[in-house]
C-alpha cells in the first residue's frame, strides 16, 4: 500500500508468511519498480534480505533507485526512512533508521543491520499471523533559499555550512559578489569572491574585428577565495554545485587549497563551468544559483565557523518570496485590523486574508462588523474570542493561512488540527491533516477518533478509522481499549462490527 501527500511518498508493505521467506543469507526478496511523482518522476524499488546481505542474525533492508531512461533528474537528494509498523497499526519508534543520500541512477542505499531477527520474531507485535509490515517514508531534501545568507556553526567533518549566491548574467563588467567567511575566533577570515569573467580568448578576437565585447557571451564562472589574518597553515575545502529550478545539482566541483604563507593570499578556485555549459532548467530569469559548501580549519582541525549575518549583502539579488513576506506580516501584526483571543492571549490578524481562506471567519468578520455600525458598537478593533481552539491550535491555522505551512509533528495534534479544519471550513488544511491522520493512524488513535467523527459528521474520517481496525481486527478486538471503546459506544462498536464482516465477505469473494 502506498501513500503520498504534499512532502512526502510513503509505502507501507505488508508481507505474508514472513518466516517462509528465503533463509539463506544474500537472497533477498523485492516490492516494485513503483514511480514517485513527488521526486521527479524517479523509479525506485525496495528490497528486503530477510538473513541479511552478510550476517545471517539481521534483516537487511534497501531503497533502490532504478534507470528510468531520460525520466527524472540525473540525481536528487532523498531523506528515507525504514521503520516497521505494529500489528496494531502503530509506527513503531524504536525500529525507525534514517539517512540522507543523493541517488543517481541504479544507486542503492539502506542498512544491512537494519533489525536482528530474533528481535523481530521475539516480539508478537511486530508479527502477528506471521505477517511482518514495513514502512519506507521518502522525502526530497529541498533547498531554501532565504533572504539572509548564513554561515551555519559547524566542527571539522561535521556538517558543512551551505551559502548560497545567485549570479546574475546580465550584470556587465564582471560584477563581484562578495561573501566574507568568518569562525568562531576570526572575523572576515576568507573573503569569497563569486563573478563572471569573458573568455580572453573570444574577447581579444572580437576587439580585433571592431566589435563590442559582450561580458557574458561564453564567459566563464571564476571563484576567488582569499585569506584575509594571518594563520597558517590554513586548510580549506570548497564544494560549489550548480542548483536548477528543480533543486537538484547537475553540475559541480569540489577541491581543497593550503594556504601555507601568513600573509594575505588568494586561492582561484579552478574553473568548471561556463555560460554555455547551463541549460535553460538552470537558469531562474536572468540569475543562476550556486550552493557553496565550505570547511575551515587549522592544521589541528580545530577551527570551526560560526553564526554570522554580515551587512553587506544589501547589494546582492533577495530572492524574498511573498510567502516568507506574509509570514513577517503574521509574526509582526503590521497592519492587522482584528485580533483572535484564545483565553487570555490576543493574535493580531487581517481580516481580509482570513475571510478568503475561510467562509466562518468571514461570516464571523462582518457579524461583527454590523454590531460595531450599531449605535452601541465601540468601534474599535475587531476582536474575535473562540473557545472551541487551543492556541497551539490556532498558530498552525495561521501559518497555514498565511503561507500554506503544514507543520505538525505527533497524531494528536494533527487530530485537533483536522477538527479545526472541518469546523472553519478551510478544505486544503482539512486535506493535508487528513493524509498525515491515514499514515500515522493505529487502532488505539481509530477509536480515539470516532467519536470526533461523529461529532462532526465526517464520513471520510470514520470510514478511514473503520477500515484502520478492520485490517487489524485480530489484534485489534482482544485489546482492552477496545473494550473500554465497546462499553462507552455500544452504538459504533456494531457499526464497526458490521465493518468487518462486510470487508471479510468481499475479500472472499
Amino acid at each position: 500500500m502506498m501513500e503520498c501527500n504534499q512532502n512526502e511518498h510513503v509505502v507501507n508493505w505488508k508481507v505474508d508468511k514472513f518466516s517462509c521467506c528465503p533463509q539463506s543469507t544474500g537472497e533477498k526478496f523485492s516490492i516494485g519498480p513503483f514511480t514517485v511523482q513527488k521526486l521527479g518522476n524517479t523509479v525506485w524499488q525496495i528490497h528486503v534480505y530477510p538473513r541479511g546481505t552478510e550476517d545471517a542474525n539481521y534483516i537487511s533492508c534497501f531503497l533502490e533507485r532504478k534507470d528510468d531512461g531520460n525520466v527524472g533528474p540525473r540525481e536528487i537528494r532523498v531523506n528515507f526512512e525504514f521503520s516497521l509498523v505494529t500489528s496494531d497499526g502503530h509506527l513503531c519508534e524504536e525500529t525507525v533508521k534514517s539517512e540522507e543520500h543523493c541517488f543517481t541512477k541504479e544507486t542503492t542505499f539502506g542498512f544491512k543491520n537494519f533489525m536482528k531477527r530474533d528481535d523481530v520474531f521475539e516480539n508478537k507485535i511486530y508479527l502477528l499471523k506471521d505477517t511482518l509490515t514495513l514502512r519506507c517514508r521518502m522525502r526530497k531534501c529541498v533547498l531554501q533559499i532565504r533572504p539572509n545568507y548564513t554561515i551555519i556553526e559547524t566542527i571539522v567533518d561535521s556538517h558543512i555550512p551551505n551559502i548560497l549566491i545567485p549570479v546574475n548574467i546580465s550584470d556587465k563588467g564582471g560584477r563581484k559578489v562578495i561573501f566574507p567567511v568568518s569562525t568562531r575566533d576570526e572575523t572576515d577570515l576568507l573573503i569569497l569572491k563569486v563573478y563572471l569573467e569573458k573568455n580572453k580568448v573570444l574577447e581579444d578576437a572580437e576587439q580585433s574585428k571592431g566589435e563590442k565585447a559582450d561580458s557574458t557571451s561564453d564567459s566563464s564562472l571564476r571563484i576567488d577565495i582569499t585569506k584575509k589574518k594571518d594563520i597558517a597553515p590554513l586548510y580549506v575545502s570548497c564544494q560549489v554545485k550548480v542548483v536548477d529550478t528543480e533543486d537538484n545539482f547537475p553540475l559541480e566541483h569540489t577541491a581543497v587549497h593550503l594556504y601555507e604563507k601568513s600573509q594575505k593570499e588568494t586561492w582561484s578556485f579552478p574553473s568548471f563551468l561556463k555560460l554555455s555549459n547551463l541549460t535553460k532548467s538552470m537558469f531562474r530569469t536572468d540569475s543562476f544559483i550556486l550552493k557553496f559548501n565550505i570547511n575551515v580549519c587549522n592544521e589541528d582541525f580545530q577551527t570551526h565557523l560560526t553564526d554570522l549575518t554580515p551587512n553587506q549583502f544589501s547589494t546582492i539579488w533577495n530572492r524574498r518570496t511573498l510567502k516568507f513576506d506574509f509570514i513577517k506580516m503574521l509574526k509582526s501584526g503590521l497592519y492587522s485590523d482584528a485580533k483572535i483571543k484564545i483565553r487570555d492571549e490576543c493574535f493580531p490578524v487581517h481580516k481580509s486574508i482570513l475571510s478568503i481562506r475561510s467562509s466562518v471567519f468571514k461570516k464571523l468578520f462582518e457579524e461583527h462588523a454590523s454590531t460595531e455600525s450599531q449605535p452601541d458598537g465601540n468601534g474599535q478593533k475587531s476582536i474575535l474570542e473562540l473557545t472551541d481552539v487551543d492556541k497551539d491550535t490556532l498558530k498552525r491555522m495561521l501559518d497555514f493561512f498565511y503561507a500554506d505551512a503544514f507543520d505538525v509533528k505527533d497524531f494528536a495534534s494533527c487530530l485537533s488540527l483536522y477538527a479545526s479544519a472541518q469546523k472553519y471550513d478551510i478544505s486544503p488544511l482539512k486535506q493535508e491533516c487528513f493524509n498525515f491522520l491515514k499514515v500515522h493512524m493505529s487502532v488505539k488513535e481509530a477509536l480515539t477518533s470516532l467519536p470526533l467523527a461523529v461529532e462532526l459528521d465526517d464520513g471520510d474520517l470514520k470510514l478511514l478509522a473503520f477500515n484502520v481496525i478492520a485490517d487489524n481486527h485480530e489484534y485489534a478486538l482482544l485489546t482492552d481499549e477496545w473494550m473500554q471503546f465497546a462499553e462507552k459506544e455500544p452504538e459504533l462498536m456494531s457499526h464497526i462490527l458490521q465493518h468487518i464482516r462486510i470487508n471479510k465477505r468481499e475479500n472472499r469473494i
